[in-house]
C-alpha cells in the first residue's frame, strides 16, 4: 500500500476549485483579514467547539490514505452535529448560495464524513456562513442536511478523481527512487578537486547540515553538488532547490540533470522558474480576466493542463511550459507555480527562496524538512537579500495616491499625514544642514498610518475592482505594503535610514546584515549547500549569510587548473586612490597598451564609471590601436550587451573592451579559448565611499570589529576575483592577468590572495 497524506481543504480544492483567476489586487493584507474574520465569528462558541481536528485513514485501491483537518465550528442540534465553515468574501452576501462555491462545500462535506465515519452518525448537517469582509457584522448561514449514504458517495468519487491524478505522480515516484539507487557518475573519472566537492556536498546533504564551500573554476561545481545531492535523496517526497543569480546558472543546473537523464537514465522532474513578467503571453502582464482569456475558467483548466504536461514532459522548462499552456488557454506563471508541487526540483532565483514578497509559501510555510537548497553563485546572496529586506516610503508614492484617489477623504487624510511626517524629516534635515540620518527605532506613528492607508486602499481597490488603475498606483501601493511587511523583521541588524531627496525626504528601513532571515530560513530546511568560486574569505560570508561558524562545515578547495597558465602580475607602483587618479592616468593608460600589444582581446576593469571614463579618454587620446576598442555604457540595452560581447569570439581580430568591475561583464559568463586571452584590473575594487557604505562599516565594527573589511575590502576583493575568473575557464586556457595598485602591496589585501595565486609576479 502507497501511503499518502492530504487535509480535507487541499482535497476539495484539488478536485472542486473554479473560476477565474484574477491576482490583480491579493496581498498577505487579505489572508491576515481572513483568519481575523474566522476568530470574530469563532468567539462567540465554546472552546471544544472551535477547530475541531478530524482525522481518518482510509485504504481505497492500493493507497492508504490519511485524511484529516480541523472543522471551524462543530456544534450539535438536538443531537445531530452540525459541520460549520466560515468563508469570507466581498461579494453580496444575497447572491450566495450553499453551493455556490464547490470546494467551499466540498471541504465541509468532507469534514462531515470524517466524523460522521468516526462517531457512527447517519447524517450531518452542514453549514457555510458567509462573512463580509468590508463589515463583520454583515454574515450569512446557508445549510442543508445530508445522509451518511450520500456523504459517502461524494466522498468515494472526491478520491477517485484525486487519486486518478495522484496515480500519475505515485508511478513517477517509484520509478524516481529505483533511478537513483541505480544512479553513477556519468563521467569515466572526477575533475581535481571534484571527487572532494562530492563528498562534502553528500555529508551535508546526509547529515542535515549547512555547508559553505569555496570551490574555484573549473572543478564542476554544478554536477559536483547536484550529483551527491541526488545520491542523498532517501524517500519520495524530498525535493532540490538549486539557487542561482544568472540566467546562465539556470541554464548550467538544467543541462546538467539533462545529462543525467540521457546518460543515466535518471527519473527526475525539474521546474525551471521563469519570472512572470517574463513568461506572460501577453503584450501586458495583467493578471484578470478582464484582461487576460488565460486567466478566464483557470481552476477547471488546471487539472487537465497539469495531467497532459506531467504524463510526458520531465524538464519543465519555458518553452515547454509557454507550450501547454496555449493549448489549454491557461496562464503560464500561475500554471508553472502549479507545476512546482509536483517537480521534484525547481531550479530558479535566489527571491524564491528568500524574498518575503514572492517566496514560495506553498512549500515553506509549512514542512520544509525534506528540502535541500543548492546555493549557487553564493558570494551575489548577501547583496541581493539586503535589497530584499529593504524597503522605503517616498513622497512619490504618496502623492500618487492622492492624485488617483481624489473622492475619498479619509484615503487624502492619511496621505497627507504621511507626507507631513516626510516634510518633517526633510525640515529636520535642512536645519542641522545634513543629507541623511539614521535611528535605532522605527517610527511607529509612521508606519502606523501607513497601516492605515493601505487598509483603506485594500478596501478601495476592492469596492472598485473593475476600474483601471495605472501601473505607477497600483506600485505605488504594493511598495507600501512591502515596507509593512519589512518592519515585521526589524531587529538590531537593520536601520532606519532617512535622506533628502529632491524637496522631501525618504524613509528607509534598510537591511545591513541579512544573516537572520537567511539562518530562518535555512534552518528550517533539510540542508544548505552555499557554493561559489569566490566565496572567499569564507568567515565573511558565514558570517553575513547565517552561518556559524563554530558548527557549520566550511571548505575551501584548490584550483583545478594549472597556476602556469596565468600569467599573473602585480603592478604596486602607481596609486589608484581617488585623489591620485588625474596624476596616474597617463601610467595606467601606458600599462594597458603594453599589456595588449600582443594580438588578442582584452577586457580592462576600473572601479567605477567615472575612473573608466578618464582612463578611457587618455588611452584613446595618447595610444594608437589596431583593433576594436569598446566602453562599457552606463545603461546598455540587453541588444547592446550582446553587441559587445559578440566582438569577444572565436576570430583573430583584436579587441579591448573598458568595463566596471561588478558589473554586467565580470561575471556569469564564459571567454573559453581565444575568446578573451587577458585583463587588467585597476584599483582594489573598493565600493565607492558613501554615507550608507559608512553606515554599514560602523554596524560591522560594533557587530565584528571588523567594519573596515566587512563594509569595504571583502566586497571589493570578491570583484577582483570574479574578474580574475574570467581568464582560465577551461584546462587548455591561457591568459593573463594585471593587477595595478599601490594598495596591492599592502598586508590587508595581498594576504586575500588564494592559494592559486602564490605565483604572481611583481611588475
Amino acid at each position: 500500500m502507497k501511503k499518502l497524506n492530504i487535509s480535507a481543504r487541499e482535497l476539495a480544492e484539488f478536485v472542486y476549485n473554479e473560476g477565474d483567476l484574477n491576482l490583480r489586487f491579493i496581498d498577505k493584507r487579505v489572508l491576515q483579514e481572513g483568519i481575523r474574520l474566522h476568530q470574530y465569528i469563532q468567539k462567540s462558541y465554546k472552546k471544544e467547539e472551535i477547530e475541531v481536528f478530524v482525522k481518518s485513514n482510509i485504504r481505497f485501491k492500493t493507497f492508504d490514505l490519511t485524511i484529516q483537518g480541523r472543522i471551524d465550528i462543530l456544534t450539535y442540534n438536538d443531537n445531530l452535529p452540525h459541520v460549520i465553515e466560515i468563508k469570507s468574501t466581498s461579494m453580496p452576501l444575497d447572491e450566495l448560495e450553499i453551493d455556490s462555491n464547490r470546494a467551499y462545500l466540498a471541504q465541509a462535506k468532507i469534514y462531515a464524513y470524517l466524523f460522521a465515519k468516526t462517531n457512527n452518525y447517519k447524517q450531518v448537517m452542514v453549514s457555510i456562513t458567509y462573512i463580509n469582509r468590508h463589515n463583520e457584522s454583515d454574515t450569512k448561514r446557508v445549510s442543508r442536511i445530508f445522509l451518511y449514504e450520500e456523504l459517502t458517495t461524494f466522498f468515494e468519487n472526491t478520491i477517485q478523481a484525486y487519486l486518478t491524478f495522484i496515480t500519475i505522480i505515485s508511478d513517477w515516484q517509484d520509478n524516481k527512487m529505483e533511478s537513483i539507487k541505480n544512479l553513477e557518475f556519468p563521467y569515466e573519472r572526477y575533475r581535481k578537486g571534484q571527487s572532494e566537492l562530492i563528498d562534502h556536498t553528500s555529508s551535508a546533504v546526509t547529515g542535515n547540515k549547512k555547508m559553505f564551500i569555496c570551490a574555484p573554476t573549473g572543478i564542476g561545481k554544478t554536477l559536483g553538488t547536484i550529483y551527491p545531492t541526488l545520491k542523498g535523496v532517501t524517500n519520495s517526497n524530498e525535493r532540490i532547490f538549486y539557487l542561482t543569480a544568472k540566467t546562465v546558472g539556470k541554464q548550467v543546473a538544467r543541462e546538467t540533470f539533462s545529462l543525467l537523464r540521457e546518460k543515466e537514465d535518471l527519473k527526475f522532474r525539474t521546474l525551471t522558474m521563469t519570472a512572470k513578467e517574463k513568461i506572460c503571453i501577453n503584450d501586458e502582464c495583467k493578471c484578470d480576466p478582464t484582461h487576460c482569456v488565460y486567466t478566464k475558467n483557470f481552476y477547471q483548466k488546471l487539472k487537465p493542463a497539469m495531467e497532459d504536461i506531467l504524463v510526458s514532459v520531465e524538464d519543465l522548462y519555458y518553452d515547454n511550459i509557454v507550450s501547454y499552456a496555449k493549448r489549454h488557454e491557461i496562464c503560464p506563471f500561475e500554471y508553472q507555480l502549479s507545476l512546482s508541487m509536483y517537480s521534484d526540483a525547481v531550479i530558479c532565483d535566489y527571491n524564491y527562496v528568500f524574498d518575503p514578497r514572492v517566496y514560495l509559501r506553498r512549500f515553506f510555510d509549512v514542512n520544509a524538512s525534506q528540502i535541500t537548497l543548492l546555493i549557487d553563485e553564493a558570494h551575489n546572496l548577501y547583496d541581493r537579500a539586503c535589497n530584499m529586506y529593504t524597503a522605503s516610503i517616498r513622497a512619490y508614492y504618496i502623492m500618487m495616491i492622492k492624485n488617483q484617489v481624489m473622492d475619498h477623504e479619509k484615503i487624502q487624510e492619511l496621505s497627507s499625514t504621511v507626507l507631513s511626517t516626510l516634510k518633517q524629516y526633510h525640515e529636520n534635515l535642512n536645519r542641522n544642514s545634513i543629507n541623511f540620518q539614521t535611528m535605532q527605532d522605527l517610527d511607529e506613528s509612521l508606519l502606523k498610518a501607513v497601516k492605515q492607508l493601505t487598509d483603506l486602499l485594500s478596501d478601495y481597490l476592492e469596492e472598485n475592482k473593475d476600474e483601471e488603475f495605472s501601473e505607477a498606483f497600483m506600485n505605488s501601493y504594493f511598495e507600501l505594503l512591502n515596507v509593512l511587511r519589512i518592519s515585521e523583521y526589524y531587529n538590531q541588524d537593520f536601520i532606519v535610514y532617512i535622506e533628502q531627496y529632491r524637496d522631501n525626504s525618504t524613509y528607509t528601513i534598510r537591511c545591513l546584515n541579512p544573516k537572520e532571515v537567511i539562518k530562518q530560513m535555512t534552518d528550517r530546511v533539510k540542508s544548505s549547500v552555499f557554493f561559489s568560486a569566490t566565496l572567499y574569505p569564507i568567515n565573511y560570508y558565514i558570517d553575513v549569510l547565517g552561518g556559524q561558524a563554530s558548527e557549520d562545515e566550511q571548505i575551501v578547495l584548490e584550483s583545478p587548473f594549472k597556476q602556469e597558465h596565468l600569467n599573473l602580475v602585480v603592478n604596486t607602483s602607481i596609486s589608484t586612490k581617488y585623489r591620485d587618479r588625474e596624476g596616474t592616468k597617463n601610467q595606467i593608460s601606458f600599462l594597458v597598451n603594453h599589456l595588449i600589444r600582443k594580438d588578442g582581446k582584452y577586457l580592462v576593469f576600473f572601479p567605477s564609471y567615472a575612473y573608466l571614463e578618464l582612463v578611457f579618454d587618455d588611452f584613446t587620446k595618447h595610444h594608437e590601436y589596431e583593433g576594436t576598442i569598446l566602453k562599457q555604457e552606463r545603461s546598455m540595452t540587453l541588444k547592446e550587451r550582446e553587441s559587445f560581447l559578440g566582438h569577444f569570439d572565436h576570430s583573430k581580430r583584436n579587441v579591448v573592451g573598458f568595463v566596471v568591475l561588478g558589473g554586467i561583464f565580470s561575471e556569469g559568463i564564459d571567454f573559453i579559448g581565444d575568446r578573451l586571452n587577458g585583463v587588467a584590473i585597476v584599483g582594489v575594487g573598493l565600493p565607492q565611499y558613501n554615507d550608507y557604505r559608512n553606515v554599514l562599516k560602523r554596524y560591522f565594527d560594533e557587530k565584528y570589529n571588523k567594519g573596515f573589511l566587512y563594509a569595504y575590502i571583502y566586497p571589493g576583493f570578491s570583484r577582483i576575483l570574479q574578474a580574475v575568473g574570467r581568464v582560465i575557464r577551461t584546462e587548455d586556457d591561457v591568459g593573463v592577468a594585471l593587477l595595478i595598485g599601490s594598495r596591492f602591496a599592502q598586508k590587508q589585501y595581498n594576504h586575500l590572495f588564494p592559494k592559486h595565486w602564490s605565483h604572481y609576479k611583481k611588475m
